[in-house]
């Protein structure tokens, strides 16, 4: 939340002591070499001393802490682990700690809507300057950069959570807490509880009754030649108090005055004058430096002498009585001059709220009957994050800003049609009709009715944020599937992807895999996907098949209440039963030419490319630039005359799809991971067989028949360390310079790859697939297949290929190849096989 202006204040005026947190060196290096299980360097010691330290950690500060120290041109989800593991390592090895709980902030209130959207507003600016100066610098070869405002996309939270979760689930010294809203008074309370030191940059914790505060910023790791040990700035609440020279009891009220996320005084004009022009009278005050906090305490004081010589033992009543007496004397000063009675009762309410928030008091309300309790139990263990529930809670969805070309259409376009599926899910699943509770699961405040809901998401337009509305109807006639299969297939669908192929691929790979195909096909229908003249290439078929298919759709949609189901099948062809290949059977005696050309096409000629007349504007030049793009001219500066949309071309998916095979060597295609058998011949044998088999396949027999151990994040960190491929070369300010034109186009592509997984991440959330498939726990914070620096070299790599199918040659040039030497032809081959069954499986027609 945060008290306006006293972060800076406390700092600059007030001597807090310094204390030493010792790491115990064995235990830390221990931790650090990973050579022993964490069980053996932490006994489980249920008696614990009075003397152990209890840290309360919020979690959403620590993360910003981490980020500020950390690269983000080309930013790595691995970088960011091991520094994570780093910090936690040393953080659990403290002497005498007890437990380090990290607590995340929960849901958002109406309250918070103007400083989310000014935040939205100042995270484009930050994504823009950090753009600007990447195509503008001068340092060729500076590959490191920061933001003036962390922007990191939502995939990297969900990464960070459950990097502890996992922590968790190996020690017992880690605990994860989600808090229902805001985080603060949930660990003030925790602090509390557990007696222990609250470590953030929230001001607010000046304010809370509790044992000590420890600024992140002044927490800093020490390494002496015999001991190790952290040094931070330690402070309790009773040195405001002194310095104020007002009674403890009173740090709410202050606090509420000063300003917060409650009450902006400013807004409240006889409140204001009030405090502006209130004479100061007690010598006590004469040191406090700030006008305004000078004030404010003086007039706590006068009220405070007030109340006490009008009410005998004024000083023993309880803290809350005494609050109210003093707002209640406050709120009669400014009565007698303010004419707005709606408005002084507004911020009367609005100052009671505050004090609620400071004193620890549940104010949760009906709001929290607004999420169902399955729901909520989903939330609460890290199946389920709070940027969703926002949906049911406070009816929005904030489509965060992260790094895209800004001058481009956002990223977040890419999947809107996804994000409408998954907003009705998850309605669906939190309304019950076997309960008598649905007017509690009803978000009608906002909302036309029960059955209606209105949604609002703030999405980036150009330089600001704006808001897009998303009407779900009809949602008591609907109903969310209960089996695990269903759902599954429903999963698919969404991605246009349920089809036996897709179901045959080793399950690790299948969220990457389907992203992938729902990607190409929307390029492909919105006329922005760029096939290559090369007469055998592999798109082509594909290529021309989509088309085929969507001029014959087009066709049979022209009657207006013709509604498409997702796989590009519309209401008249109910009766029109899908092969899992969008093949219906009205397309029975269409047949196919074997150059991807059916009966249909008779007067759509194929010039031996795979293309047809109708696309004989999709062309490449050879410098990967289509005849679409003629007109669209680079002034040096990645500035075009149309640049609202983007166009992918053939190598940028081949290379968007090889990085993901690159970034999987950390997890499921990592040496350890017993891939490299001598038996790999037969398993590819077995995998291309798998996917010409047409039978039934569940997911669960794809989990049994392909399991890899990759569940747990910590573990693999610890046991691979890196991924089995590194790059030779950092991608820096100089090779963008190369291809300015190139960049912006992939930096934009990259953006729109993590949008999908990030849609991907939240309908397997919605679907409850995270609940029922433990392996799915890992596969949803989608770090498996990320790794954008390596994007951006394999993309001038394919651009210059004769060989789009062998990634060998390719990996050899980039890449150091980290196996034993007489297996890095086998490793690699295993690789090309890998890439080439995911290509072949998202190109199936």
């Amino acid at each position: 939340m945060g008290v306006k202006k006293l972060s800076g204040f406390v700092t600059n005026n007030i001597t807090l002591s310094t204390i030493q947190l010792v790491v115990n060196k064995k235990k830390c290096t221990d931790l650090c070499k990973g050579s022993k299980n964490l069980n053996e360097i932490f006994p489980t010691d249920k008696n614990s001393s009075k003397n152990d330290i209890n840290l309360i950690i919020d979690a959403n500060a620590f993360f910003y802490h981490l980020g500020n120290q950390l690269n983000w041109f080309n930013f790595d989800n691995l970088a960011f682990l091991k520094h994570l593991e780093m910090f936690l390592n040393r953080l659990i090895s403290i002497d005498n700690l007890g437990e380090i709980f990290f607590v995340f902030d929960g849901m958002d209130t109406d309250m918070k809507l103007e400083t989310i959207i000014k935040r939205s507003n100042e995270r484009i600016a930050s994504v823009g300057k950090f753009y600007h100066k990447i195509i503008s610098s001068k340092k060729i070869k500076e590959h490191h950069l920061k933001y003036s405002l962390i922007c990191a996309t939502p995939l990297i939270r969900i990464i960070y959570a459950h990097y502890l979760l996992d922590m968790a689930k190996i020690t017992e010294k880690v605990k994860v807490k989600f808090s229902y809203l805001e985080a603060d008074a949930f660990i003030a309370k925790l602090v509390q509880e557990h007696d222990g030191y609250v470590i953030s940059n929230d001001s607010d914790f000046y304010i809370y009754d509790i044992p000590g505060y420890i600024k992140l910023d002044t927490l800093h790791f020490h390494i002496t030649k015999d001991s190790l040990f952290f040094k931070c700035d330690l402070y309790t609440s009773d040195l405001l108090e002194k310095y104020l020279g007002i009674p403890k009891v009173t740090l709410p009220i202050f606090a509420t005055l000063c300003g917060n996320d409650y009450i902006k005084v400013g807004r409240y004009e006889k409140l204001a004058l009030l405090l502006k022009n209130y004479k100061c009278t007690h010598k006590i005050t004469n040191k406090i430096k700030n006008g305004h906090f000078k004030c404010i305490s003086n007039l706590i004081l006068d009220i405070y002498e007030k109340l006490n010589k009008k009410y005998e033992n004024f000083n023993n009543k309880k803290k809350e009585q005494i609050q109210n007496l003093i707002i209640e004397e406050l709120f009669g000063m400014i009565n007698n001059e303010t004419k707005d009675i709606l408005e002084h009762k507004e911020c009367q309410n609005k100052f009671k709220d505050s004090l609620n928030e400071y004193n620890l008091v549940d104010f949760k309300g009906k709001k929290e009957k607004v999420v169902s309790n399955e729901l909520l139990s989903s939330y609460y263990s890290g199946k389920i994050f709070e940027t969703l529930l926002n949906i049911l809670v406070i009816n929005h969805f904030k489509c965060t800003q992260y790094f895209e070309n800004p001058k481009m259409d956002s990223c977040w376009n890419i999947s809107q049609d996804i994000r409408k599926d998954t907003y009705e899910f998850l309605i669906l699943r939190n309304y019950n009709k076997q309960t008598n509770n649905d007017k509690n699961k009803s978000n009608s405040k906002n909302n036309q009715k029960e059955d209606n809901y209105i949604i609002t998401e703030y999405v980036r337009k150009n330089k600001k944020i704006t808001t897009n509305i998303i009407q779900i109807n009809n949602i008591k006639q609907k109903s969310m599937p209960k089996p695990l299969e269903e759902r599954f297939n429903i999963y698919l669908k969404k991605f246009k992807s349920n089809n036996i192929t897709i179901k045959k691929v080793p399950y690790f790979l299948i969220p990457v895999v389907i992203s992938l195909r729902f990607y190409i096909i929307t390029k492909i229908k919105d006329n922005l996907f760029i096939t290559s003249n090369e007469k055998n290439n592999i798109f082509n078929k594909f290529y021309k098949y989509l088309k085929t298919r969507n001029n014959n759709n087009n066709k049979s949609n022209n009657n207006k209440n013709n509604t498409d189901d997702g796989n590009g099948k519309s209401d008249n062809d109910k009766n029109n039963t899908d092969d899992g290949n969008g093949k219906s059977d009205n397309d029975k005696n269409n047949t196919d030419d074997g150059n991807g050309k059916s009966d249909n096409d008779k007067n759509n000629t194929d010039d031996g490319n795979g293309k047809s007349d109708n696309d004989k504007n999709n062309t490449d030049d050879g410098n990967g630039k289509s005849d679409n793009d003629k007109n669209n001219t680079d002034d040096g500066n990645g500035k075009s005359d149309d640049e609202s949309k983007t166009v992918l071309h053939y190598y940028e998916f081949e290379a968007l799809l090889a990085s993901c095979v690159a970034s999987l060597t950390f997890t499921f295609l990592h040496k350890n991971m017993n891939i490299m058998r001598e038996n790999e011949k037969k398993e590819n044998e077995q995998i291309n067989s798998s996917i010409n088999n047409s039978s039934n396949y569940s997911i669960k027999e794809n989990i049994k028949e392909n399991y890899l151990d990759c569940n747990n994040m910590a573990d693999v960190l610890k046991n691979h360390k890196n991924r089995c491929i590194s790059l030779k070369n950092r991608w820096n300010f100089g090779d963008v310079k190369k291809d300015i034109h190139q960049y912006n186009n992939a930096i934009h592509i990259y953006a729109e790859f993590i949008n999908l997984l990030i849609a991907n991440s939240q309908l397997l959330q919605v679907l409850k697939i995270t609940n029922d498939l433990p392996e799915f726990t890992s596969l949803f914070t989608m770090y498996h297949y990320l790794w954008e620096e390596s994007f951006y070299f394999l993309v001038n790599s394919f651009k210059s290929t004769t060989n789009h199918q062998d990634i060998t040659s390719i990996f050899t040039n980039l890449f150091s190849i980290n196996v034993k030497k007489d297996k890095v032809d086998n490793y690699l081959n295993y690789l090309n096989d890998i890439y080439n069954n995911m290509l072949n499986a998202i190109l199936i027609c």
